[in-house]
């Protein structure tokens, strides 16, 4: 086979005939072509290593490029070349040690200089045809004489330096590849003009290969361009296949079509940290002397081909050139440094394993070096942020299911009236007596009837514990006002006021919070609230000084609490234990009248003597009068002065002897008193205050018990001289007050019954002796005692008055009122948002009250409420929540009121239900 279609064929399928047919050689472990994709070697596997500089070896080691490739699975054991591959070199392949630096590519370069002189300053001659330097060569044709041939007489211009040197080489190269590419038929080659043959246009794809091979791996390594610079030369002359003989040709074969191998064998075979003496220096040898082999045969075959060009064969017919010989020494080598290979790779990779322990070590000492900073760090850095949290914390709001108005410090209760000076003093030292102990039960009840001064008392007291920070916290029961006549809100209301009064136990409240939902808080059992709100965070409060141990909470009005017998018990039950509590010592105040349902709550903890009774009524009913006494004699001195009476005295001690015996007998309320001064002196509409007094004294002697003389001048100023219709729209107005389940302004309310606000706002100032009525329209009406409610709903058998409220039909009333104002307000999309979807949060508060105003939010929120509390059907219920079900759902969403749907709807099941058994 020509070598034209051998090397062509060659290129096409990657490797040649003689690679295939090598004698003695491993098929299974040969070299292939291209090793672009051989498998990183271990050493390189961990670049992110700590330097291991100081235990490189102090041999001058050659540097290849950074990869290097493996190519052996030789077992970990072995660590030496074996005894068959030990050959003996050539004493000339060894290098004197100012060689030792260099690339191995030099070091073979400078031994064939060695061994042969002249064959290296020949092919220097002959390269240095080709340099630029040389300037426009004299072209000679094929038929010049000889001696201007014979390179004896040309000139060395090749550099010595190996650096100048190669930098020529990879010109010519350069310069031999263009050429080659330029695809002629003649060219000048050696400063010889050269006339090739037609096939040469045939062997354009072949030099297209071998140009590309040998320029990719020059750039791999650029001192290869010692080995084919001058076969890059003669490159277009190689497809003439007169030009090779066979032996030579057969060498050329073999060399060229392993190019990548030979230029990539040093970084490949060569591990760049291997650390191998005497290893390392004997492969060394092995490489550098195949790599003068290869430039040896090179170096020839271009000599050859010089020759062959000025009809020089005689070399080749007396075999001077021995290629057989050149080519089985070559591959004789190639397979020493194969073998060896297997070595170097098992010991490079235990070298690099060992590398990895050692860096692995110093990475784990340096990291638990770095790790035991980083925890010193990272504990400050958590003590920072847990502060920095509590902080945040302590800024953010706790959300419980409270009543506000309830609180000690809601305005209902601080603008409410409290004891005159000089009055109740017994009782008010009594209570803080109690308070200050450091032994008896925590819970002290203060009974007596209606009337007597206890939520003033309470009141009172809540303000003198305030003032010394003893007070923890306050709640006043409110009956017929949702939310405050019930136990729902009961602890968490007190809880909140823990907070404010209590710096330490805000934080321990929101860890006992933190897996509880707000919503369903509140109808969690009592018991649950208790511990969780109240006794635990408590519980876990840090110790405090003696002199801040000492808190005070106060429940007022006990006895207007809408609960059960067992519901009052498992309050009280659960209040007593509180003194079980060594981090604060809390004490609880409660007042109540002294109902059946109260007096069964209370009556286990009084046989046990684990609560304290304070009887307004039995124990202090002469310090009462004598109070009542003072009470009145310093309002009507004030009334006197606010509106110049000259009559002195006024009231004269006649009258005001009686009126002490009316406030006093049978029962002494200071409700009596406190109501007869505010109907004498109205200082919003005043009137004349003697004609006022001598009016309710002249009512008074006809009227048999204590609430009717309270109550009846009242509503006798207002009633008398009304026809019918205006008393019937006057008591509808004041039933609907007095039960609504929250207060509401007069506007609203008469919105709600379908009045004339216009017709309200003349007679209701007149009622301000038992109303609180502000001086804002907007602004609820609230009762000034529960007692004027209890005179007007009292059944009709045992009073004589005329003023009287059906409690059952004013609730359907209500019931219906609300039906019907839904009915008229509600309607789909009530607030026109534009965009459906539309988050609650994103609408202004100020649209949803202008769009469901006051009286239509109640009617929403307690029209199921009033239909309970009728114990009647309501007709139109049905029709109502076939049309508007689901724009009232809207509505309570909108008010964030939608879980009270969920609870009206129970309720009205059971409504429905309740009905139907009847």
């Amino acid at each position: 086979m020509g070598y034209f279609k051998r090397l062509k064929k060659f290129f096409r399928h990657g490797s040649s005939d003689t690679d295939r047919h090598h004698p003695g050689v491993d098929q299974s472990s040969q070299v292939p072509v291209s090793l672009a994709n051989a498998s990183s070697s271990v050493a390189n596997a961990v670049p992110s290593l700590p330097s291991t500089a100081n235990q490189q070896c102090s041999i001058n080691d050659s540097k290849p490029p950074a990869a290097t490739k493996s190519l052996s699975s030789a077992s970990p054991d072995q660590t030496s070349i074996p005894a068959a591959h030990a050959t003996p070199l050539p004493s000339q392949t060894t290098l004197p040690q100012s060689t030792a630096g260099l690339s191995l590519w030099n070091r073979a370069y400078e031994a064939l200089q060695s061994e042969d002189e002249q064959l290296v300053n020949r092919y220097e001659k002959l390269l240095s045809r080709q340099l630029p330097e040389r300037g426009t060569s004299i072209i000679m044709s094929q038929n010049m004489p000889q001696q201007k041939e014979d390179l004896n007489y040309a000139e060395n211009q090749i550099n010595a330096e190996p650096d100048e040197r190669r930098n020529q080489l990879i010109e010519i190269l350069d310069q031999g590849l263009k050429q080659a590419d330029e695809g002629r038929i003649k060219y000048t080659i050696f400063g010889r003009e050269f006339d090739l043959k037609d096939q040469m246009a045939q062997a354009t794809k072949v030099i297209q290969d071998f140009k590309s091979l040998v320029g990719e791996a020059v750039k791999v390594s650029p001192e290869a361009s010692l080995a084919w610079a001058g076969v890059c030369v003669f490159l277009p002359l190689l497809a003439n296949p007169s030009t090779v003989e066979k032996e030579n040709r057969d060498g050329l074969d073999h060399v060229n079509s392993r190019i990548r191998y030979y230029v990539e064998l040093e970084s490949l075979l060569w591990p760049k940290k291997l650390c191998a003496p005497r290893l390392k220096g004997e492969f060394e040898i092995h490489i550098v002397d195949l790599y003068k082999h290869i430039l040896e045969f090179q170096f020839k075959t271009v000599l050859r081909l010089y020759r062959t060009s000025i009809a020089q064969v005689s070399r080749d017919m007396i075999r001077y050139d021995d290629w057989q010989g050149a080519l089985k020494k070559v591959k004789e080598l190639e397979k020493i440094v194969w073998d060896e290979s297997k070595t170097v790779n098992t010991t490079a990779s235990r070298q690099a394993l060992e590398e990895i322990h050692t860096a692995a070590g110093q990475h784990y000492s340096f990291m638990q070096s770095s790790l035991k900073s980083l925890l010193s760090i990272t504990e400050e850095q958590l003590q920072v942020n847990k502060r920095t949290n509590e902080i945040l914390e302590d800024h953010h709001p706790i959300d419980l299911p409270t009543v506000n108005e309830a609180r000690y410090d809601s305005a209902d209760v601080q603008d409410s009236p409290r004891c005159e000076d000089g009055t109740r003093a017994s009782i008010q030292e009594a209570i803080v007596q109690w308070a200050g102990e450091e032994v008896g039960g925590p819970l002290l009840w203060l009974l007596g009837p209606a009337g007597t001064g206890k939520s003033t008392i309470a009141r009172t007291v809540a303000n003198s514990f305030a003032e010394k920070k003893q007070l923890a916290a306050g709640y006043f029961f409110k009956r017929g006002e949702q939310g405050r006549n019930n136990t729902a809100r009961l602890f968490p209301t007190i809880a909140m006021q823990l907070v404010d009064t209590i710096p330490s136990f805000k934080g321990l409240l929101r860890q006992h919070l933190d897996s509880l939902d707000k919503g369903a808080l509140e109808t969690k059992a009592l018991k649950f609230q208790f511990d969780q709100l109240l006794l635990k965070p408590l519980t876990c409060l840090p110790p405090s000084n003696a002199s801040d141990r000492l808190k005070v909470i106060i429940i007022d009005a006990l006895d207007e609490c809408e609960c059960t017998q067992n519901q009052l018990s498992e309050i009280l039950s659960l209040l007593y234990q509180l003194q079980t509590l060594s981090t604060v010592r809390l004490r609880v105040l409660l007042t109540s009248r002294l109902t059946p349902g109260i007096d069964h709550a209370f009556k286990p903890l009084r046989r046990e003597k684990l609560v304290r009774n304070l009887d307004l009524y039995q124990n202090f009913s002469e310090e009462t009068q004598a109070d009542i006494q003072t009470f009145l004699e310093t309002k009507f001195a004030d009334i006197k002065i606010r509106t110049s009476v000259q009559r002195n005295p006024w009231p004269s001690p006649e009258e005001l002897d009686r009126l002490v015996r009316l406030a006093t007998d049978p029962e002494p309320l200071f409700i009596y008193a406190a109501t007869l001064c505010r109907f004498v002196y109205d200082e919003q509409r005043p009137k004349d205050p003697r004609k006022q007094l001598t009016r309710w004294l002249k009512q008074c002697d006809s009227n048999v018990s204590q609430l009717n003389q309270i109550y009846e001048p009242v509503l006798n100023q207002v009633f008398l001289g009304d026809d019918d219709a205006d008393s019937d729209q006057q008591l509808q107005f004041l039933g609907g007050l007095i039960l609504l389940a929250n207060p509401l302004p007069a506007a609203s309310i008469a919105s709600l019954l379908d009045m004339d606000v216009d017709d309200i706002k003349w007679w209701l100032p007149q009622l301000h002796a038992v109303l609180d009525i502000p001086a804002e329209s907007n602004t609820p009406i609230r009762l000034l005692h529960k007692s004027f409610s209890d005179f007007l709903l009292s059944q009709a058998k045992i009073s004589t008055s005329k003023y009287r409220i059906d409690f059952k039909e004013t609730h359907a009333t209500l019931a219906a009122k609300c039906i019907q104002r839904m009915k008229s307000g509600l309607k789909r999309n009530i607030c026109d948002i534009a965009t459906p979807g539309t988050s609650r949060d994103d609408i202004e508060k100020q649209t949803i009250d202008n769009c469901i105003p006051a009286d239509l939010e109640y009617a929403c929120l307690y029209w199921v409420h009033h239909l309970h509390c009728s114990k009647r059907s309501v007709n139109d219920v049905y029709d109502f929540l076939k049309t508007h079900f689901l724009h009232w759902l809207e509505a309570l969403s909108l008010l964030a009121r939608l879980s009270d749907g969920v609870i009206a709807v129970t309720q009205l099941i059971d409504i429905i239900k309740g009905l139907l058994i009847l």
